[in-house]
């Protein structure tokens, strides 16, 4: 029998495993040693394998384990006939060798490579064994393979997935699976039962289930009354008698131990006219009743309506029975006027207790009058340590701290308005100052005005010059007329009225005298028999007309007053244009002058002499077209009056007129920051019409401002500071002024400089017609 060389391989393979005679030979050959059975390979001698073989012959003989009948190497039978499997190498067709136990080159035992997706075989045997490994790629049951595309329905190694129609895995249901049929995940896990709490556990998901837990907490509405809730703790509990609850149709509860709702054992309403009665003790529906006794009966403790002790030993004195009894203070019975009566009201007729009737209407009606100690204005009375400032009940006293009429200053005021002056001065050279009074509350300063030259006083007063005072100044220009001059206008300019070596200049001179003059704001006030009135204007006193300022000063403007007459007007004010210009746009130059100016006054001749009152000459603007050439200042009136506003076709003036010091009716009075100003009335002017001069009086020039005894006849105003006459703020207030202040609003301003107090004065003239004039 011949064998391939692949057979031969095999044969050897299975020799070494004790399986096969690679003899091959089953005849008559077997066994012969020296017989040329088997085929030569290479046709050279054998080689002797020491068996009694020859090595390579084709033929396994002898010690030889194999014989492919050639010496090439590699090729599973070595040059020596020896096998090459098992060696130790991969050589040759070999995939392995048996005999490395690991790793690279080993055999492998098992062919299994971990995936449950592969079909795995083993092929070939000694060092030939390979592996193979087939992916599976159709479905099929229980081989742990879920191939690709394959699931759950279609093989069941492949895991379930939720909303597959199929209950796999740890799904408690399948959310596909139609209501109703097995498998279906649950919506409604309502069991019926009211004490239950029905709901859906993982609602929408394949892990849905139901549960159910039992109720035992109460809670009214849901249906369910737990074990150990009653009608109390759970609305839906049913009533029952003995619940611990007052519900309806019940009047208390047998299971309340007490307070609201819990059942009478006995009944007493603690009161003695009625009767106490105890109903359906020991149920639900026990009641008490009181019933009220009527009749009078002795001994029970009650006294009935309509009873009295003559009827029911039991009653008592009460009030309104008309009887006074202990415990109380009156009886309502009692007629007005006798003894017992109740009070009404309560006055113990004095100013200094507060009367309080308490218990009104009651016989506990008593009247408590309380001592009243502390300031209260109009309750009547000045408790003690009171004083007019805190309580206008109190007494006007010099000393309290509060400076009212007639005082003029008050000792307890410290300092500041209202405090009494310890010394007197005004910082001016021209006023001699002296305090009057000193140490009372009429305590004053009074400042007079320095009238008679004296050398060295530094006073140069009105009137003086050079000539007879040190401290005057003698120059033209200067504002006053000093001899030789024979006027003075302030400045040097020739054509004016006044030379340039202050000679009066007649032919250009136009005089206009006031034949009228009213003081327009502010109005004065005084005491006029013990009433404050205003005197600015007439006034009638108890049916007796009294002439006020403005009709004295119209009487002294038109009369010789004097007695014995003098033949010379009592006042007279003239205002000089100098030349008269009345063109709307031109200006002139005008002053105001104290002329001495003979009577009558409507056919006067005015000369002013030297040493008269006078204001520096100015510039005087004329303007037409209807303007208001000069006007009032803004919050400084408080009545009406006309003022110069150029007429159709005509024109008004206006001229800054400096310090204006005149007399009006004997009162002195200073104005600065004067303007004068006027309507002309006819062309040439004939007539100055609603003439206005303005200008401004200083609180403290007012009060240094004395009205000369005798000017008024009036006691309360001769005598007195000009600041005496003017109203100022209310009773208490920052500055003293007239009585006026005490009731009335401040006629009180400030001046030019914004912030000193003061009265800007508004006088209104009219001058007709020109008058002879001339200046010495």
């Amino acid at each position: 029998m011949s064998f391939s060389r692949t057979t031969w391989v095999v044969c050897v393979s299975l020799l070494m495993l004790g399986g096969c005679d690679c003899a091959g030979d089953t005849g008559a050959d077997a066994g012969d040693g020296g017989g040329d059975g088997g085929p030569r390979i290479d046709g050279g001698p054998r080689a002797d394998t020491g068996g009694g073989g020859t090595c390579p012959n084709g033929i396994v003989e002898g010690g030889e384990t194999c014989d492919d009948g050639n010496e090439d190497a590699d090729d599973g039978c070595a040059a020596d006939c020896t096998l090459e499997c098992g060696d130790g190498r991969v050589s040759g067709d070999e995939a392995c060798d048996t005999a490395i136990t690991a790793g690279d080159g080993a055999c492998p035992a098992s062919c299994d490579d971990g995936d449950d997706c592969t079909s795995d075989a083993t092929e070939g045997i000694g060092c030939a064994v390979t592996c193979s490994h087939s992916p599976i790629t159709l479905p099929a049951h229980d081989d742990m393979c879920c191939p690709s595309g394959a699931d759950a329905t279609s093989d069941n190694d492949c895991p379930g997935r939720c909303g597959d129609g199929l209950v796999t895995g740890s799904e408690a249901c399948d959310t596909t699976i139609a209501a109703g049929s097995v498998g279906a995940c649950p919506t409604n896990c309502d069991d019926g039962m009211a004490c239950t709490s029905d709901g859906v556990s993982g609602a929408g998901t394949c892990d849905a289930i139901c549960t159910n837990t039992p109720i035992t907490a109460p809670a009214a509405g849901d249906g369910c009354c737990p074990t150990g809730a009653t009608v109390g703790t759970d609305g839906d509990c049913p009533i029952a008698c003995g619940d611990g609850v007052l519900s309806a149709g019940e009047t208390c509860d047998t299971a309340i131990a007490s307070g609201t709702g819990s059942c009478p054992s006995a009944c007493d309403d603690g009161l003695a006219c009625t009767t106490d009665v105890l109903s359906s003790a020991g149920t639900c529906n026990a009641i008490c009743t009181a019933t009220p006794i009527t009749t009078p009966t002795n001994g029970d403790g009650c006294c009935p309506t309509g009873a009295t002790m003559a009827t029911d030993n039991d009653c008592s004195g009460a009030c309104g029975d008309g009887i006074l009894q202990a415990g109380e203070n009156c009886d309502t019975a009692i007629a007005a006027g006798m003894p017992g009566r109740c009070p009404a009201t309560c006055n113990d007729g004095m100013a200094c207790t507060a009367d309080t009737l308490t218990g009104a209407g009651t016989c506990s009606a008593a009247c408590t009058s309380t001592p009243i100690t502390a300031p209260a204005n109009g309750d009547g009375c000045c408790p003690s340590g009171a004083t007019i400032g805190t309580d206008n009940d109190c007494p006007r006293v010099c000393g309290d701290g509060v400076r009212t009429a007639p005082e003029t200053c008050d000792t307890a005021i410290a300092s500041g308005p209202g405090s009494c002056p310890t010394t007197c001065s005004d910082g001016m050279a021209c006023t001699s100052d002296m305090l009057a009074n000193a140490g009372s509350c009429t305590a004053v300063c009074r400042f007079t005005a320095i009238t008679t030259p004296s050398n060295g006083d530094g006073c140069c007063p009105t009137g003086a010059t050079i000539g007879n005072d040190s401290d005057c100044l003698a120059r033209c220009g200067d504002g006053v007329t000093t001899a030789p001059e024979t006027c003075d206008d302030g400045n040097t300019t020739a054509g004016d009225g006044c030379s340039a070596t202050c000679r009066a200049e007649a032919a250009s001179v136009t005089a206009f005298r006031m034949t009228d003059l009213d003081i327009r704001d502010p109005h004065l006030w005084a005491n006029v028999a013990g009433a404050c009135r205003d005197v600015t204007n007439t006034v009638t006193v108890f049916f007796i007309r009294v002439d006020g300022v403005n009709p004295l000063l119209q009487t002294n403007i038109r009369t010789d007053g004097d007695s014995p007459t003098d033949g010379l007007l009592d006042l007279s004010i003239v205002e000089t244009f100098a030349p008269l210009v009345q063109t709307a746009g031109s200006s002139t130059m005008t002053r105001v002058t104290f002329p001495e100016c003979t009577t009558p006054y409507t056919a006067t001749m005015c000369t002013l002499p030297v040493d008269a009152d006078r204001t520096a000459t100015v510039v005087a603007t004329n303007q037409g077209g209807g303007a208001t050439c000069l006007g009032t200042l803004p919050m400084t009136t408080r009545y009406t009056f006309p003022v110069p506003t150029a007429p159709s076709g005509g024109t008004c003036y206006s001229a800054a007129a400096g310090t204006i010091m005149f007399d009006l009716g004997g009162i002195p009075i200073t104005l600065a920051s004067a303007s004068i100003g006027g309507r002309y009335f006819g062309t040439p002017a004939t007539e100055i019409r609603d003439g206005l001069i303005r200008g401004f009086i200083s609180y403290a020039q007012a009060q240094a401002t004395i009205i000369p005894e005798g000017t008024t006849g009036q006691a309360a105003i001769d005598g007195e500071p000009l600041s005496s006459l003017l109203r100022t703020t209310s009773t208490g207030g920052s500055t003293p002024g007239g009585c006026g202040s005490s009731a009335m609003a401040s006629d009180l301003d400030v001046g030019p400089d914004g912030t000193t107090p003061g009265w800007w004065f508004y006088l209104n003239f009219a001058a007709a017609p020109p008058v002879s004039y001339a200046e010495l």
